[in-house]
């Protein structure tokens, strides 16, 4: 599927602890079109999306009635203006996927904010599509298995994938002889913020091919909170 050329709306802080308060694009000027960007995730078929399915759905919708009275209120340029100091990074996207948002608007989010020494932090789980080559330099591959982060890696992408929200340990090897990290800020919560991180820039240069993260959608949450038994997923 092409890319449909969706609007990506900025906000310049967050009170995101994880990612720390850097600026955040959000897929979209409406939530159909946000969910349109996201068709055919297995996260959004199977409800263990943590963004659609948690509270920065709540925000989108927030963001997106706003913008119906100031249509430039979230433009990139004004997120670069009113950016905390401490922001290293921007962030690519909340919710919503870049694939099938305008490319000009990627591309040209990208080329400011390494202009102005930022990191670039994105995904897209649409990184098998055609054309989606184009994203590879800027994008991670979101993968939902370490096989087709495998897969992934092939073609030439730096990658994500998912694993059991209990496994051990914080490196491992994978099937295709990949080395894998698990994400920093879930290994140290209290220390380290994706804005100190930065290793999920696509850019950036690893002596590793894959950064995995252990499964925190809402339905794996549940099971915690439940104290249930779950199968392990990779």
């Amino acid at each position: 599927m092409k890319q449909d050329d969706f609007d990506v709306l900025w906000l310049a802080q967050t009170k995101n602890t994880k990612t720390g308060n850097v600026p955040t694009a959000f897929v979209g000027r409406t939530r159909r079109e946000s969910l349109q960007s996201c068709k055919g995730c297995v996260q959004l078929k199977t409800k263990n999306c943590y963004a659609w399915f948690g509270t920065v759905s709540w925000g989108l919708a927030h963001i997106q009635k706003a913008l119906k009275r100031d249509s430039q209120k979230y433009s990139f340029l004004n997120a670069m203006a009113g950016r905390h100091p401490s922001a290293r990074m921007v962030r690519m996207a909340a919710i919503g996927d870049p694939f099938r948002a305008a490319l000009r608007d990627i591309e040209n989010s990208y080329q400011l904010a390494k202009q102005l020494g930022l990191a670039y932090v994105g995904y897209t789980h649409f990184h098998a599509e055609k054309g989606a080559y184009r994203l590879k330099k800027m994008l991670m591959a979101s993968c939902d298995t370490i096989e087709d982060a495998d897969a992934a890696v092939k073609r030439g992408w730096r990658a994500t994938a998912v694993v059991p929200y209990n496994f051990e340990g914080k490196r491992f090897i994978t099937p295709a002889g990949n080395t894998a990290v698990i994400c920093p800020a879930q290994t140290k919560p209290k220390e380290i913020t994706c804005n100190d991180c930065l290793l999920c820039d696509a850019s950036r240069k690893t002596n590793f091919q894959i950064i995995a993260f252990r499964d925190h959608g809402p339905k794996t949450r549940n099971f915690i909170r439940k104290k249930l038994p779950m199968a392990a997923t990779s």
